[in-house]
């Protein structure tokens, strides 16, 4: 997000891209970066369940903000952390452009792919 390469309905409507500036998944709001990402009406419950099972997963109880999970986390915080936020935001940008709702079992199952890839690319160093 840092790099302003996320471009939202707001953007691309003022330039004449789109039609609608509304968002994708609500179809009500502007759409914005901060709104697809943390405001919207369907995201929020979304994120509500990665917060819980985040916190099931690592024991860590993380309190989400506008500005982290945007931004990335503060130093103190693992860095696991911050690949939640990356994985969620990647999910919620591919069901912006597939106008599916975020789901949780999706969003786990992509998790749980880079933990296997990250699983084998261990082991094979260890084989090496």
């Amino acid at each position: 997000m840092v790099h302003r390469i996320i471009f939202s309905n707001s953007k691309l409507c003022k330039w004449g891209l789109i039609e609608s500036d509304k968002c994708d998944l609500c179809k009500e709001e502007v759409e914005t970066v901060r709104h697809l990402f943390c405001e919207c009406k369907v995201v929020k419950p979304f994120w509500e369940n990665v917060r819980t099972w985040v916190n099931s997963q690592t024991g860590i109880n993380i309190v989400m903000n506008i500005s982290e999970m945007l931004l990335g986390t503060p130093q103190e915080i693992p860095p696991v952390i911050d690949l939640f936020y990356t994985v969620a935001k990647m999910y919620i940008y591919n069901c912006k452009f597939n106008k599916t709702q975020p789901q949780m079992k999706v969003f786990i199952s992509r998790v749980m792919n880079i933990k296997n890839v990250h699983s084998s690319e261990e082991q094979c160093s260890r084989q090496t």
